[in-house]
């Protein structure tokens, strides 16, 4: 038995099956009620040529983010979940979408709920896979408004941590950033060695228990490092 309002709707869900919504209004017009689910097909990536690879980034506010499970294929193990996101673009940067367009794409993540799904803005990296749009696996940057109205993140210990270690040379560096809000994390259950390791200063600013950023970068600066690391490997264009 279920206890519901006419103007509620049911939720039908099974692991490996589409998941089905219906009315409760229209399923008391039935003479029976038989719910039957349809299989989801297992989940392949058909070959696709490295070279027609394109990035897409731009800041996006999270619209939603579903746990999309999917079944394997015979002979096939998948050691990710899979999420399907949609992100409101907030500002373009590459690829061939505009301000306030919807950017839907698969997610595939070892650890469980990806983790860039932890903030309301971000500046996200995704992949045109022939056609199919997946984000680059754990590339994103945490943005916030300026005082002049600009997105940036702060310090991001990890991706100068990668820049390090590619020998890599730039023109880019840590500067002076004053957001519109201050940027705070909490630091508790930090151990001290953790918070000197990602929360370095002078780019960060301890108080108490919070981390307050300083220092950090603009977005095409962020897309300026991840050009020369993680995404090293794909077809950038301007």
């Amino acid at each position: 038995k279920i206890r519901a309002r006419l103007r509620d709707s049911l939720h039908f869900i099974d692991m490996g099956y589409f998941t089905q919504v219906y009315k409760v209004r229209d399923l008391l017009e039935r003479d029976s009620i038989h719910i039957v689910l349809q299989p989801r097909p297992c989940i392949t990536f058909p070959p696709c040529e490295k070279a027609d690879w394109k990035v897409i980034a731009a800041v996006v506010s999270q619209v939603r983010l579903l746990d999309d499970p999917y079944e394997d294929c015979p002979g096939v193990y998948h050691l990710d979940r899979r999420y399907v996101a949609s992100y409101k673009i907030l500002q373009p940067i590459l690829g061939n979408y505009k301000q306030n367009d919807t950017l839907t794409f698969e997610v595939f993540d070892h650890y469980g709920s990806p983790a860039f799904a932890d903030y309301q803005n971000v500046l996200i990296y995704i992949c045109d896979y022939c056609g199919r749009l997946v984000h680059v696996k754990y590339q994103y940057n945490n943005v916030y408004i300026t005082e002049d109205g600009r997105w940036a993140a702060p310090y991001q210990t990890h991706d100068y941590m990668w820049l390090a270690k590619s020998g890599k040379t730039t023109t880019v560096k840590p500067e002076l950033i004053t957001f519109k809000k201050p940027v705070m994390f909490n630091l508790d259950g930090y151990a001290p060695e953790v918070v000197k390791q990602q929360f370095p200063e002078p780019y960060y600013k301890i108080e108490g228990n919070k981390a307050i950023a300083v220092y950090g970068n603009y977005i095409e600066e962020l897309l300026e490092i991840k050009k020369l690391t993680r995404l090293k490997e794909y077809d950038i264009k301007p």
